[in-house]
């Protein structure tokens, strides 16, 4: 084998370890993003902290409604109740804290 041949092998190897790595990243950072994406969602027997703001998730109309349980601390069936009062088809909830991008850097 030349040394021609050698150093062009060897370019083309690092091509395709390089598209492999990158590649690699990419899927890593996409599994991180829908972990987290469903990891912040809470199911709605499970009760929010009464002192936090959050977002209940329509699944129906697809959109995002504010929230604050301090009125309703002390009313157990937080997210079903809501369900009632406005016609809603609540099925998820969120912390915004969670959801909403921070500015703290």
């Amino acid at each position: 084998m030349t040394e021609q041949t050698k150093k062009a092998l060897l370019v083309k190897a690092e091509k395709i370890v390089k598209e492999s790595a990158d590649t690699m990243l990419a899927t890593m950072f996409m599994n991180g993003a829908d972990w987290y994406r469903n990891h912040i969602w809470h199911d709605i027997g499970e009760e929010p902290d009464f002192s936090k703001f959050i977002l209940l998730y329509d699944e129906k109309g697809g959109y995002l409604s504010p929230a604050s349980r301090w009125p309703f601390k002390d009313m157990p069936g937080f997210v079903e109740a809501m369900n009632k009062k406005y016609g809603a088809n609540y099925t998820k909830w969120g912390y915004m804290e969670d959801i909403l991008p921070s500015k703290k850097n």
